[in-house]
């Protein structure tokens, strides 16, 4: 979205820029005009100075997750066991299934990602948005976009995103379910592919 508003600044400017130098050219410009021009110009190279800036800083500040990701821990709770503070290791069950466990990233700007990922249920889409202040941690959702068998649809449910502060390739990924159940929860470990 930045990048066509950017676009269209700079475009519009570099047009005022080259009317005004044809016409003080051409010496065709009354004083009033002459003003009124320089202002306009003026105006719109300040607003494109500062949507580069920004675009700049966002990128900078935010654009660090964006790539593709192995997702090497999967740990979920039991229906019945969410109150136990104990998860299970599926990861390996992922691995004799075949489950794809690699995700790339996109960014879109303003702090947030989409990407897709593989699930035993079928594949959901992932996005999240990393916070403004704390850019290591983030809020977001999932839906599964298809399920395979007798899974029910739909399924949503929302993400806490942990960056880890030592090692920006790793993100810790805390889920839980909000539709249909509710009560599936538990986390991942995203880790960058160089």
């Amino acid at each position: 979205m930045k990048s066509k508003s950017i676009t269209i600044f700079v475009s519009l400017t570099v047009v005022c820029i080259a009317l005004l130098a044809t016409l003080l050219l051409a010496g065709t410009l009354a004083s009033a005009w002459d003003n009124l021009l320089v202002g306009t110009v003026s105006s719109s190279l300040v607003v494109a100075i500062l949507e580069i800036v920004d675009i700049i800083r966002d990128r900078s500040q935010y654009r660090f997750l964006v790539g593709k990701y192995q997702r090497t821990r999967i740990c979920n709770k039991l229906d019945k066991n969410l109150g136990d503070g104990i998860y299970d290791d599926i990861t390996q069950r992922y691995n004799e299934k075949k489950v794809k466990l690699d995700l790339e990233l996109s960014y879109f700007g303003d702090g947030k990602y989409k990407g897709t990922a593989g699930y035993e249920e079928g594949v959901a889409a992932v996005t999240f948005i990393l916070d403004p202040v704390n850019p290591h941690t983030g809020i977001g959702s999932y839906q599964y976009l298809s399920k395979y068998g007798t899974y029910p649809m739909p399924d949503h449910g929302t993400y806490r995103i942990q960056v880890d502060s030592q090692d920006r390739s790793r993100i810790y990924v805390y889920f839980q379910n909000s539709i249909p159940t509710g009560v599936a929860a538990g986390y991942e470990i995203w880790e960058k592919i160089p």
